[in-house]
């Protein structure tokens, strides 16, 4: 079975043949290829900064991005098995770490067409006959589009998800879609407590 494919056509078996067959180290390459499918888009705001050269950015996003989703995979997998447990499942941590990476295969499908943004932002940016109103046409609708099938790609990646969990915990899909619920529900929380707490030592500081 070839995960890369049959995630599009047999996403559980696909799931559960990961499960016993592939160990951590698929996981990371995955990550891996999936960073150099997002980053080029994360830094198309910095390209127009002269202060910023082209291979900095990317450079700095490659590397950023690349382990901000280990430390991502991690804190899902840990909460997923937690939070599973607790809704009555009976998946372990390694299973749930092996299959998590699976959801984000629909990404790296997006490879082609990112790298061809990449290429055209860099040789807009380094050809002095080529207009910048170029590279605004570029940003302004090749971007959206992209960010666009993105969007699509991700309500897939949150199918495969809820799958995922729900094949380790040895129940439903609808059960593993609400175990994301909660964990979004989780950080969802702890975001307004920071950003009250914030304000109000903010407005603490104005105040005195």
């Amino acid at each position: 079975m070839k995960p890369f494919l049959t995630i599009w056509s047999q996403p559980s078996n696909t799931i559960r043949y990961v499960m016993e067959h592939k160990n951590i180290s698929y996981g990371v390459v995955i990550i891996a290829l999936a960073t150099l499918t997002v980053a080029p888009m994360t830094g198309t705001s910095f390209y127009f900064i002269d202060e910023f050269s082209i291979p900095v950015v990317l450079g700095s996003s490659l590397v950023l991005m690349f382990f901000g989703s280990l430390l991502a995979w991690l804190l899902q997998s840990v909460l997923s098995t937690w939070i599973g447990k607790w809704l009555g499942g009976k998946g372990s941590f390694k299973e749930m770490m092996s299959v998590i990476p699976l959801s984000i295969i629909p990404t790296i499908w997006m490879f082609p067409l990112t790298f061809l943004f990449m290429i055209s932002m860099i040789f807009t940016m380094m050809n002095e006959g080529t207009p910048m109103a170029t590279a605004f046409v570029l940003l302004v609708f090749a971007g959206p589009l992209i960010n666009l099938i993105f969007f699509g790609l991700s309500i897939y990646s949150t199918v495969i998800l809820s799958k995922a969990i729900g094949i380790v915990h040895q129940f439903s899909s609808w059960r593993g879609f609400g175990t994301l619920a909660i964990i979004f529900g989780i950080f969802c929380v702890i975001g307004f407590v920071v950003i009250f707490v914030f304000s109000a030592l903010f407005y603490a500081i104005l105040s005195y």
